[in-house]
């Protein structure tokens, strides 16, 4: 057969094309699996312009031999001369993948990106090119044309760049992704957040994909700030800050990534500030097409809307394609990205358990790595759980396993709400030329029925019966035609912003609080006396009237009256829940409470977890044992809105203060004002700890507004405190106004209990 082989090559290299063939075919009949015996004939039908018949033998040298260089080489050249250019991309990758960095095969992928329209991923490659040799003249002067064309076109007239703003509590992939689409074609985008920047949420990513990021300390700045841009563009979730965005000056779209309504198990507020924000925006941009059909059921939507799926980022896709785990080994490997673990949907960890003890390998790479499932995932040889991968490796390490899994425990679950979501994986496993598996929810039986890239399944036997057919796609799906970007999609949303500017919608406009249209001060519920009104704000510099609790909205002519002070407190710069305990003055906490008393359970618990959500995020942020305990059990601050979504951590006692005391504190501690306080030391020890000065004016707060509900006030009657001190206590008595405080500790016998009642009678 060496023979045979010699003499075809020999006889090809002389041009005699027609014998080469016949030696070539004859060492194939000796040895049909040969891969250099198929691809050296794949290259006499290539020279003799039989272009079918090349590909048929490259791709069965290949399939004999996936490492076969010459093969993949060889494909690639045959698609570039075909003008298939995405195919020849795509064996250029996995080249790459097998070889490792080479400027020539670098530049020349950077080439064929830039003639496919791909000219952000011609830059980034030639960049790769550059780190691998800094001494090119040539490819230097190419990414400094490259970005100034891009600078020059990314809008068709320096008239049509818009100024954008985008408000979210802190920003979200999707968010990243589509700001970064835009500020491509030219348009500014702003940023304004009220938690964390994204360089702060996500590992890796940089702030600079925004012209600006500004951090909201009231909602008054973002009216101020409003007037400077075309258009405001607010990601939800939560809805508020859209709710709050429709007293800007400029027209708000509405970006429903979730419809929080439907996994709100009945919760109000959740939905009213969800319709309003759908209802009341000038545009609304939803994630699938089966979430916006929801959102018109729910809340009559009409106007202008657009149906962005989440789509991978360009700038994501990856510069070359690894070669497949299973080729080696033979068995089948799936890919997870994203949260794992947890008491809802995404607990899935015994379909892991169960797929591996069928032989799968399943490769997880999670959104935050968590030690304790690290060590139960350890005890199975199959599963290989990962430290998180950033955005811009995440789709490039995919390529070297088979297919991708979306699942959910839909037991746990709300499958109306899961039905209405896609998830950003879905398309970043496309782009790694995956096929994917996916629990059978409406928007994923629908877009498989579209893009036959992908299965559902109920249990982890459909998942086994159904190798042989994923197998089958991804043989048979050319997944360069399954690639889909921002910024291959963002004119749609340029176009739907030039719509919703131009268009004239009646948006709601808010009437003064308290006040009719005609501007007249309405009357007080008639269980509301003035005096207590009187009482609770005659010290306070603000002057607002208990009427400022009524919110009025005018749309289409019509007056509604809502008699909810939680929603006014969405829209109201004064009584915001984020300024809710900024003004820090002794008498500002009893009017809030004064307010608030008239509140039914829900709406409290509304107002509540506002402040959980604030809590955690900043507690997350800033507090070392927090961050590192939340990471252990898997929690995403980002999820977290009410107590129920804190179960895992675990139960806080004195023990577990004292052993992390410096763990628990705030790192700006120093910096921040507080006041040291203990407990009362009843099991034996005291424990001392510092609390900020909004904690120690409610708890005042509180205790007044009790007396007031007994009809004692602290300016007027005398009152007794019996109370112990772990801090020091004497047993003097200690006259001050016109309160009296005696240390309960002191309380031992009849004698002693007498001298207090001497003591509060001489009061």
């Amino acid at each position: 057969m060496e023979d045979l082989l010699k003499k075809g090559e020999a006889l090809f290299v002389q041009g005699n094309l027609y014998e080469a063939e016949e030696c070539f075919k004859s060492a194939l009949e000796t040895d049909p699996n040969n891969s250099e015996i198929l691809n050296d004939l794949g290259v006499v039908y290539f020279k003799k312009g039989d272009l079918k018949k090349a590909e048929y033998y490259f791709s069965m040298a290949l399939k004999k031999n996936h490492l076969n260089l010459d093969a993949l080489q060889n494909l690639a050249d045959l698609y570039e001369t075909t003008g298939e250019n995405f195919k020849a991309i795509a064996y250029l990758q996995k080249i790459l993948g097998i070889t490792g960095d080479e400027t020539k095969l670098l530049n020349r992928l950077a080439a064929l990106f830039k003639q496919t329209g791909y000219e952000s991923r011609a830059i980034k490659t030639l960049k790769e090119s550059l780190r691998v040799d800094v001494n090119q003249d040539e490819v230097k002067k190419l990414i400094h044309d490259l970005e100034q064309k891009s600078h020059r076109t990314g809008c068709h007239t320096q008239e049509k760049a818009l100024n954008i703003l985008f408000v979210q509590e802190s920003p979200c992939i999707r968010n990243y992704k589509m700001a970064r689409a835009l500020s491509a074609k030219g348009h500014k985008v702003s940023l304004a957040y009220t938690k964390f920047r994204l360089s702060q949420m996500y590992k890796g990513l940089s702030d600079d994909v925004y012209h600006e990021c500004i951090q909201l300390q009231s909602h008054r700045q973002l009216w101020d700030i409003s007037k400077n841009y075309d258009i405001v563009h607010c990601h939800n979730e939560p809805d508020v800050l859209t709710v709050v965005a429709l007293a800007c000056d400029a027209p708000v779209v509405h970006d429903t990534h979730d419809l929080i309504s439907l996994r709100a198990n009945g919760d109000r507020n959740l939905v009213y500030f969800e319709g309003i924000a759908n209802r009341g925006a000038s545009g609304r941009v939803y994630s699938t097409p089966y979430q916006m059909e929801e959102a018109r059921k729910l809340y009559g939507v009409s106007g202008p809307s657009l149906v962005l799926y989440n789509y991978a980022s360009e700038y994501d896709l990856p510069t070359r394609i690894l070669p497949k785990l299973s080729a080696n080994d033979g068995r089948v490997h799936i890919v997870y990205e994203g949260g794992i673990g947890g008491n809802a949907h995404r607990n899935f960890i015994e379909l892991f358990v169960q797929l591996a003890k069928k032989g799968i390998y399943i490769h997880i790479y999670p959104t935050f790595y968590d030690p304790k499932l690290a060590r139960l995932f350890s005890e199975f040889p199959e599963i290989h759980y990962n430290k998180p991968a950033s955005p811009g490796q995440i789709i490039e390490i995919m390529t070297q396993f088979d297919f991708g899994i979306i699942p959910f425990d839909l037991t746990k679950g709300n499958k109306r709400f899961l039905d209405s979501t896609i998830a950003n994986k879905l398309f970043e496993y496309l782009a790694a030329g995956l096929a994917v598996i996916a629990s059978p929810l409406k928007s994923y039986t629908d877009y498989f029925r579209e893009n036959p890239v992908g299965i559902t399944f109920c249990d982890t036997q459909d998942i086994i019966r159904n190798i042989p057919k994923l197998k089958e796609i991804s043989e048979n799906t050319d997944f360069s035609k399954q690639i889909f970007v921002y910024e291959r999609e963002v004119e749609k949303l340029e176009a739907f912003y030039e719509e919703v500017i131009s268009k004239e919608i009646v948006r709601p406009k808010f009437q003064r609080a308290g006040h009719s249209p005609d501007g007249n001060p309405l009357p007080l519920p008639a269980h509301i006396s003035d005096d207590v009104i009187t009482k609770a704000i005659k010290d306070d510099t603000t002057k607002e009237s208990y009427n400022d609790s009524y919110l009025f909205i005018k749309t289409d002519n019509k007056l509604n009256q809502y008699n909810y002070e939680q929603y006014f407190r969405a829209v109201s710069q004064d009584l915001d829940l984020d300024d809710l305990v900024i003004r820090n003055t002794p008498h500002r906490p009893l009017l809030d409470l004064t307010k608030t008393q008239w509140l039914s359970t829900e709406e409290l618990k509304a107002i509540q977890n506002g402040f959980l959500r604030m809590l955690v995020m900043e507690a997350y942020e800033k507090v070392p044992y927090y961050r590192k305990t939340m990471d252990a059990a898997g929690i995403d601050p980002e999820k977290v809105y009410t107590i129920e979504d804190l179960k895992d951590l675990p139960i806080l006692n004195k023990e577990i203060i004292h052993s992390h005391y410096k763990e628990m504190q705030h790192v700006e501690i120093e910096k921040l004002e507080k006041y040291f306080t203990a407990t009362g030391g009843s099991t034996g020890a005291a424990l001392k700890y510092f609390v900020p000065p909004e904690v120690y004016y409610y708890g005042f707060g509180c205790r007044n507004r009790g007396f007031s509900w007994a009809g004692f006030s602290e300016d007027k009657d005398r009152i007794a405190y019996l109370a112990g001190g772990s801090l020091g206590v004497t047993d003097k008595v200690i006259i001050e106004k016109n309160k009296i405080k005696i240390p309960a500790t002191g309380i031992t016998n009849r004698s002693v209990m007498s001298k207090y009642y001497e003591a509060l009678e001489t009061f």
